[in-house]
């Protein structure tokens, strides 16, 4: 429901957890795949927004998969907007507005025509029946998402500040060795400078003693 910016290793770690599952002397090649799926009421990736992204294990350069039994699926409930094709065609879009619905109305409506999507909704409609028990579910939900909420930017600013010391550190010592650079390249420029004034003086000098000679 929240950023907490752990996502990405929260993933992995429970996505891995699934996939260790072989008990000691089977083969390996009989792991049972792990597809993770992650619906996020926030975007991940600010500067690259996706409805439905896909993250597989792949080879940088050449782009091969490495295997297919390992992939990390994030939809983005927040981003619905930008469902492509594909994902309308299999309605992935559906689902997804199924967990933004706010009104039992809504919900009738989402998975009207739709036998599993029915099932889905009369799950959520159990689980939401008990007034007393959702009120105190919420009640902790509420007290752990401030808590987090807290905790995590407080944790992340503290981050990005020592990133942008570190980064500030980094430009100025640049800068000051490239000043040292331009300072010692000016001095060998004067001393050049220096060097042709000199020897342009002594080819006057000679040039006027030959025409001396010559007269």
């Amino acid at each position: 429901m929240t950023d907490e910016y752990n996502w990405p290793d929260c993933s992995i770690s429970y996505a891995s957890r699934n996939f260790d599952q072989l008990k000691r002397g089977e083969y390996y090649i009989n792991a049972k795949p792990v597809h993770s799926i992650g619906f996020l009421n926030f975007t991940l990736f600010e500067d690259n927004p996706e409805f439905n992204a896909l993250y597989q294990l792949l080879n940088v350069k050449t782009k091969r998969l490495y295997s297919e039994k390992f992939s990390i699926h994030v939809i983005d409930l927040s981003r619905i907007d930008l469902a492509t094709e594909e994902d309308l065609h299999y309605g992935i879009d559906r689902w997804a507005k199924l967990f933004k619905t706010k009104t039992w109305e809504d919900l009738r409506m989402i998975t009207k025509n739709n036998e599993t999507m029915q099932k889905a909704a009369d799950s959520l409609y159990q689980l939401n029946s008990d007034a007393v028990a959702r009120q105190c579910a919420q009640s902790r939900a509420d007290a752990a998402y401030w808590e987090n909420i807290k905790n995590n930017k407080l944790r992340y600013l503290e981050e990005a500040y020592s990133q942008l010391t570190q980064t500030i550190d980094q430009q100025a010592s640049q800068i000051d060795q490239q000043a040292s650079q331009i300072d010692q390249q000016a001095s060998q420029i004067d001393q050049q400078a220096s060097q042709i004034n000199q020897q342009a003086s002594r080819i006057a000098e000679l040039e006027a003693a030959l025409a001396k000679q010559n007269k």
